[in-house]
């Protein structure tokens, strides 16, 4: 790589292009899983908050005296703001940056986690993780991009479905907690414990996020920051510091993602609800709808609908029975592990299509054994 060809000086664009394919063609080393380690905890606090909330809510219900208006609102708030907080949070990462809007999301869930744990109502619960919605929202968009701007060309495709996996390994690390704590304090206060314990998680998450994390090279490229840029691109390659800081004074103030987005040709996101993309739209949307309503809308109550189904049961249990209940509620959410063995193997052995149908169908088997609801009388007491 120089800074000039046929001693002539390189021009900005050029000189960013290969900035960029610096970047882009390197080996992916420890620093690249680190980071991606860090993108990804707020999927992993997302897990974390389906598995604690399902498990928590037969005791919250005992603690106080809520309808059942008010316990889908508790259980949906944290979902109402993920909504909220992907629309807002991609915007905001492309104005403030990837990092700094890493650092307030996980702000967020740290101190909203705290809130849940000591709230004394449940209109300040519902609240609580409405914010830490809000910040998991803000993480989703902002992973992806930030995963998909860091890592190499060979590795990213894998990177990022490791990031939405990572979701799943949430929910496995959720019940876990959830199964040491109630055998711990096997007390229907042990809600608390569960939904506070996420406080510590995000702490630990934001703490690294600042002090290690650096900005994307690419967002800071968009920005005209090109000097910034090769220094974090040196961080991530072996190409020497002094040749990208020249390439980088080559490309002066150039914004050249948005210039290339700029180009006459380019395809607006709208195109994916015209006429020759909506079918393809529909059955990749429409796949991921129908998994989060069997994440958040039946996993989260779980527990409840189980004890349901099985034995008849619509409330009025002692404390006794309630915890027990929280605690089978804790079973089927262990076979998420299993579940992401088999996702990451069929990747690569049968392709996204046949993984993905293979997916579904297990899903789909698992909710009509559920619905007949057979052979299950010792799920829970009686």
């Amino acid at each position: 790589m120089s800074v000039s060809d046929n001693g002539r000086t390189i021009p900005p664009r050029t000189a960013q292009e290969r900035m960029h394919e610096a970047l882009d063609s390197c080996e992916t080393t420890r620093w690249h899983y680190g980071m991606w380690g860090l993108a990804a905890g707020g999927t992993l606090l997302d897990g974390m908050t389906v598995a604690s909330l399902g498990i928590a809510l037969p005791l919250i219900e005992q603690t106080y005296t809520m309808s059942p208006i008010v316990v889908g609102a508790v259980s949906s708030a944290s979902v109402v703001g993920m909504v909220i907080g992907a629309v807002a949070g991609g915007r905001a990462s492309d104005h403030l940056g990837r990092r700094r809007m890493f650092l307030v999301s996980m702000s967020l869930i740290a101190f909203a986690s705290i809130g849940s744990g000591i709230a004394w109502a449940p209109l300040l619960i519902l609240v609580a993780q409405l914010i830490v919605g809000l910040g998991q929202g803000c993480e989703f968009p902002n992973s992806s991009a930030y995963v998909s701007e860091i890592m190499p060309r060979c590795a990213r495709q894998r990177m990022l479905v490791a990031t939405i996996a990572m979701q799943s390994v949430g929910m496995v690390v959720g019940v876990t907690l959830g199964y040491i704590l109630l055998r711990a304090f096997p007390e229907i206060a042990a809600w608390r414990y569960f939904l506070a314990c996420r406080a510590i998680v995000a702490g630990v998450v934001l703490f690294l996020r600042y002090v290690a994390m650096p900005e994307s090279p690419v967002w800071l490229m968009t920005r005209g920051r090109n000097v910034e840029a090769a220094e974090v691109i040196a961080e991530f390659t072996t190409t020497k510091r002094d040749e990208l800081v020249r390439l980088a004074r080559n490309a002066g103030a150039r914004r050249f993602v948005e210039d290339a987005h700029q180009q006459p040709g380019v395809v607006r996101w709208t195109a994916l609800f015209s006429r020759r993309w909506l079918r393809r739209t529909v059955v990749a949307a429409g796949a991921w709808m129908l998994m989060d309503v069997a994440t958040y809308g039946v996993g989260q109550f779980a527990p409840s609908v189980l004890a349901e189904l099985f034995t008849g049961w619509s409330g009025g249990w002692d404390d006794r029975r309630r915890i027990l209940l929280a605690q089978r509620g804790i079973c089927p959410r262990l076979f998420f592990a299993p579940g992401v063995c088999h996702g990451h193997v069929g990747r690569t052995s049968l392709g996204p299509r046949q993984n993905a149908m293979h997916r579904f169908l297990g899903n789909g088997c698992g909710h009509v054994h559920v619905g007949r609801g057979r052979g299950a009388k010792r799920w829970c007491p009686a």
